[in-house]
């Protein structure tokens, strides 16, 4: 099971459950993402127990350098439910968001993310993030997001990926 200390005093066992079963379908997601030729992010947004939105990386296909998961994510989101949906929600990630995406996620409603790899571990696996942790965002601007790595476990499945697509292509 993940371990994450975000809600680990209120979650209930059917939750963290929950949320290691979105989490495996993150990594299954960023593993198709990286198949496809992209680099392996990926974002599911959850409210309620439901799913409302699954993004993965798009920037090479879409030749759009702001297509990151959690960006196609709030998207198609908001296109099937509408804005007032992410309010209140959770961004489970297969990475920590950069700077743009943790504040779209801000500027969406998104209360909370559950993130894999650390920015630290994509940078240190060619990334070319800023390295501006979210956690230093989120002080800086007294955000009202809460924000946890999902453990070990989670981040080795991340890690794993972005090495066998720089194995395998060269680059992240």
């Amino acid at each position: 099971m993940l371990q994450c200390g975000l809600f680990e005093g209120s979650m209930t066992e059917n939750e963290r459950d929950q949320i290691a079963h979105v989490f495996r379908e993150v990594v299954a997601l960023a593993s198709t993402a990286m198949q496809a030729g992209q680099s392996p992010f990926s974002a599911i947004i959850v409210a309620n127990g439901q799913v409302l939105a699954r993004g993965v990386n798009q920037t090479r296909s879409g030749k759009n350098p702001t297509l990151h998961a959690e960006m196609v994510a709030i998207a198609e989101a908001c296109k099937a439910h509408g804005m007032e949906a992410l309010a209140g929600s959770t961004a489970i990630c297969s990475c920590e968001p950069c700077p743009m995406c943790l504040m779209a996620l801000y500027y969406s409603g998104v209360a909370s993310v559950l993130f894999g790899a650390s920015l630290q571990d994509a940078i240190a696996n060619g990334s070319g993030d800023p390295p501006i942790p979210s956690k230093t965002l989120i002080e800086l601007g007294d955000l009202p997001i809460e924000i946890d790595q999902v453990g070990d476990e989670g981040a080795e499945a991340i890690i794993r990926l972005f090495r066998q697509k720089i194995e395998r292509d060269g680059e992240l």
